[in-house]
């Protein structure tokens, strides 16, 4: 009988038992974090001398800046915002000619891992969202949180290594994540009304048309979203106010260095490039009447190896 007594089962309801459930989903996403991270590194180190036309481009751009020709740097068509963690990487570390897309692809693999941990704050505001819709009353049950973890893992990793790919010197994987930032806050926006999220939420739509036009009036449509989603509109429109003027006020330094720099912003041309994809005769046109003439433009990169177009 005391045996009995002692006996403790934890109901699938009670706090033990969620206790228990959420320290053993603490140990599977903490794997599969590590999983993510280490097939990001087989990935980048398979591509470590691998090159896209738009890369040389960008490190043209970067060093550019990183030297301070704001004239040549600044332009209608190359986002800044990947072009500065390139030319950071270079400026910092100075690797050699050997070296230099190596360390291309190692800020491409520090943005994966930043990309990444933007996923999985994306992916808790959904748990916590589904967890505040939930009631017990309903005859409805939602899906174990551990199959979401999975499931969600799987997409972001199908997404962000083979659609995105590592090994491409492009700032999608960036905007990426900005816009995985953006969908958290959405989402914690719904029930979690704060002037400072709303603040926040405003300052990464601004900084994230810096890595691609397109978010530009692609945020204001997620400001739209999120005013229809409170359930205050009057309230929301307020808080939605104050991040559409944290927007061009994120940009107002960058924008402010191109009128004085260029006479002005031809935003609807980058838009349309950014869409379409432009012209790549008049992209390398552009690149290679800026500064120094690109000292890498003047050489045709491989697609395969940077050896080969380096003249190794």
């Amino acid at each position: 009988m005391d045996a009995d007594q002692n006996m403790v089962i934890s109901a699938p309801g009670s706090d033990q038992f969620r206790m228990r459930t959420m320290k053993k989903e603490g140990v599977s996403e903490r794997s599969l974090l590590v999983v993510s991270i280490a097939l990001a590194i087989a990935q980048v180190w398979i591509n470590r001398y691998a090159v896209n036309g738009d890369a040389i481009s960008y490190l043209d751009v970067g060093d550019t800046y990183f030297r301070g020709d704001w004239a040549a740097a600044i332009n209608g068509y190359w986002s800044p915002l990947y072009s500065w963690c390139l030319g950071l990487a270079l400026y910092v570390l100075k690797p050699s000619i050997w070296w230099e897309f190596i360390t291309v692809h190692l800020v491409n693999l520090i943005i994966f891992i930043g990309v990444l941990f933007s996923f999985r704050f994306f992916l808790h505001s959904v748990l916590r969202a589904i967890r505040r819709e939930s009631e017990p009353s309903d005859d409805s049950v939602p899906l174990p949180e551990w199959i979401v973890l999975g499931l969600g893992y799987g997409i972001f990793l199908w997404g962000s290594l083979v659609l995105i790919d590592t090994g491409m010197v492009a700032p999608d994987l960036l905007v990426a994540g900005f816009l995985l930032l953006m969908g958290g806050y959405l989402v914690d926006l719904r029930y979690e009304e704060t002037y400072g999220k709303f603040a926040m939420f405003g300052v990464l739509n601004g900084v994230a048309y810096l890595g691609k036009a397109i978010m530009f009036p692609l945020g204001f449509g997620l400001l739209t979203i999120l005013l229809f989603s409170g359930r205050n509109v009057e309230a929301e429109s307020v808080r939605c106010f104050i991040g559409c003027v944290l927007i061009p006020d994120s940009l107002s330094a960058f924008c402010r260095s191109a009128v004085e720099e260029q006479g002005k912003i031809d935003v609807w041309r980058q838009w349309k490039d950014q869409l379409c994809g432009g012209s790549e005769s008049e992209r390398a046109a552009e690149t290679l009447a800026r500064g120094d003439g690109g000292r890498r433009s003047s050489e045709t990169p491989d697609s395969t190896t940077a050896g080969a177009s380096r003249g190794f």
